[in-house]
């Protein structure tokens, strides 16, 4: 193969892994969503788009640092422009990793989710102590 081929092959790869990538974002932002549930001391975090998806779970009493963290903007960005496209999202730690769901949510909505968790979290991990 001519090298011109191999750079052809190359370029349509990267285009169309892309593509692939671009087009999973879209059909997540038109028909995916998350469903977060807390039951038996476990929080469940299931991503799904149509019938597709899957589900993690994390042990109540092993979560840590649990938060509402707003995205971060640019500081140039004034309140107005801000106040449209910022979104805050809920964090905590799970052993080595952090653990981000809610990505879209506002950040009252994000806080008001990490209020509800708290409380619930605590008469939890009382069970079990």
């Amino acid at each position: 193969m001519g090298s011109a081929t191999v750079f052809l092959l190359k370029w349509l790869a990267m285009w169309l892994f892309g593509l692939i990538g671009f087009g999973y974002l879209f059909i997540w932002m038109v028909a995916g969503n998350e469903v977060v549930t807390l039951a038996d001391g476990v929080l469940r975090i299931r991503r799904k788009i149509g019938p597709l998806g899957g589900t993690q779970e994390y042990a109540i009493y092993q979560i840590r640092h649990l938060r509402a963290q707003p995205d971060e903007w640019p500081t140039d960005l004034d309140k107005n422009q801000r106040r449209d496209w910022a979104s805050g999202s809920v964090l905590f730690d799970y052993g080595a990793e952090t653990i981000r769901f809610g990505e879209m949510l506002s950040n009252a909505e994000a806080q008001r989710i990490v209020t509800f968790l708290q409380q619930h979290r605590v008469s939890v991990r009382w069970a079990f102590d």
